[in-house]
């Protein structure tokens, strides 16, 4: 149960100022959970930036036809890990910090079993219906294939877990070194072997493959390692315990992934693969900004967790605004930003050939303004799975419903709406429902007046990166002159409003400094 809080207990967030909030929450769980976000956010970026790379580089390698081949198997391969996984390794987020290290090396263990077996299994079924199911697809070109590539799909999805226990382990030295190291194995094996077949997509795929097995062969070995397979005891109780929680999990996740990957499908049906490859480009995402939600999101589940099962309502509360504070102080000036400069930021990164994405790039920006929000975490945290299965059913019934008609007449155009849709609509509804289950309103469980102050500040510079955006042809000047600008005028804005979210440490760095 959900303690509910008293008028005056929210009347006394409001009143609060967001510095005031963290200082409430306690110094050194705050610090703590702002070193493991740092720790993870700069990995992450590494990651990031190293994974674009291989991209930025394939599409220079190989045609444009290629280049949406290679990204229909990428769309296959992640559509099929996250719906077969059973959202085992998302679990361990509620389970690894509520239980004592034995148990938690049970639970770690049992995932890597469970989703080894799963991921045996679903092979051998796409050994039997590979042919029909890329029929389905519209997937042909991939036939060519031989078909033990596509046993990445199951080294891929043991593999992980990998994403996860690091966290839950709070190693914040693998954890800043094994991101970036993945993606140069990564890069290497995308890269190289493209090179070596003859600069095709075939090359690609057998990097891919590549990737997946040295990344399974290092997690498996660090588990052995650190938890010991010969120590693997089956239990019953804690499997049924997993699979309860997982299950409603696994059915929201898999109207979510039903509905956030049907435009991909369904515009396959009705355009060719250099077309595809253009439309692949639109998820582009914002560099930094997703790496930014995730590390800062799996951070803070175990402690919503903690304070959800003490009833400490307000405490999670004050620790959701903060972090909606922070990720939008960041998100909110980036998307005006990348909004603008968006066909400098396609042409530099894929090309000119790719720039008629633009278009397609700036609707689904939009979707970062409710990612930002990290819903479904408190739901998460009090383990209300059920509620975010069904706010992720509604939603997909009606991006399905909304896409057939928007994809068949509008084609790419629909299809972004319709992929816009598939997000906006599950944060809609899970946000909803995590203020019924906390008792407040959209007021108290964000904080709206701070997010439209941010929103203004980030305004003001955009006729400064406009007139630099005209007036420099080249996109690379062009994107350095405008980000020099505005960004250190929306840094200084904020911090002057104190609407920056670490403003006392600033403060007292500030005093040392002088």
């Amino acid at each position: 149960m959900i303690k509910k809080l008293s008028v005056k207990d929210y009347l006394d967030c409001l009143r609060k100022t967001e510095a005031d909030i963290l200082y409430i929450l306690s110094l050194s769980q705050s610090n703590s959970l702002r070193k493991q976000g740092t720790v993870l956010f700069i990995s992450q970026i590494l990651a990031f930036a190293i994974y674009s790379a291989a991209s930025f580089v394939l599409v220079r390698l190989i045609p444009k036809s290629d280049f949406g081949v290679f990204q229909q198997f990428n769309l296959l391969i992640t559509t099929i890990v996250p719906v077969v996984g059973f959202t085992l390794v998302s679990s361990l987020y509620y389970f690894y910090p509520a239980n004592d290290e034995k148990t938690r090396k049970q639970f770690v263990l049992q995932t890597y079993f469970l989703l080894l077996i799963i991921g045996v299994l679903c092979c051998s079924a796409l050994l039997f219906f590979k042919h029909k199911l890329l029929e389905v697809l519209k997937f042909d070109d991939l036939n060519v294939l031989p078909v033990w590539l596509f046993f990445s799909l199951a080294v891929f999805l043991v593999s992980s877990i990998s994403d996860n226990i690091f966290i839950l382990e709070k190693n914040n030295l693998t954890t800043i070194l094994f991101f970036p190291l993945e993606k140069v194995a990564y890069f290497i094996g995308i890269v190289l072997i493209v090179v070596y077949d003859n600069y095709s997509f075939t090359g690609a795929i057998k990097g891919y493959f590549i990737y997946a097995l040295i990344k399974f062969a290092f997690i498996t070995y660090y588990i052995n390692k650190h938890y010991g397979f010969v120590n693997t005891e089956w239990n019953f109780s804690t499997i049924k315990q997993q699979i309860k929680y997982c299950f409603p999990f696994f059915l929201a996740n898999i109207a979510f992934v039903a509905s956030n990957k049907f435009d991909k499908i369904m515009v396959n049906q009705f355009i060719n693969p250099e077309d595809y490859a253009v439309y692949s480009v639109a998820f582009l995402s914002i560099p930094l900004l997703a790496n930014l939600f995730s590390s800062v999101n799996n951070v803070t589940v175990p402690k919503l967790t903690q304070h959800l099962a003490n009833q400490e309502t307000f405490e999670a509360l004050a620790l959701y605004r903060k972090l909606v504070f922070t990720t939008s102080s960041i998100a909110i000036p980036a998307v005006i930003y990348f909004f603008v400069m968006a066909p400098q930021v396609i042409t530099l990164l894929f090309t000119d050939k790719y720039e008629s994405a633009t278009p397609y790039y700036r609707i689904y920006l939009l979707v970062f303004f409710f990612t930002m929000t990290s819903y479904g975490l408190i739901l998460r945290a009090a383990k209300r799975t059920k509620e975010i299965f069904y706010a992720n059913i509604l939603a997909a019934v009606i991006t399905v419903a909304a896409g057939f008609p928007l994809i068949a007449s509008l084609n790419m155009t629909g299809a972004i709406i319709t992929a816009a849709l598939a997000t906006i609509l599950p944060s809609v509804f899970q946000s909803i429902l995590e203020m019924n289950l906390l008792k407040v309103n959209l007021y108290n469980l964000f904080p709206l007046k701070e997010l439209l102050r941010i929103f203004l500040i980030s305004l003001f510079p955009v006729v400064f990166i406009i007139l630099i955006s005209q007036t420099i042809n080249s996109p690379l000047l062009a994107l350095l002159a405008s980000s020099t600008v505005y960004f250190p005028l929306v840094a200084f804005a904020q911090y002057h409003f104190s609407l920056t979210p670490f403003k006392d440490q600033l403060d007292r760095l500030k005093k040392k400094i002088g």
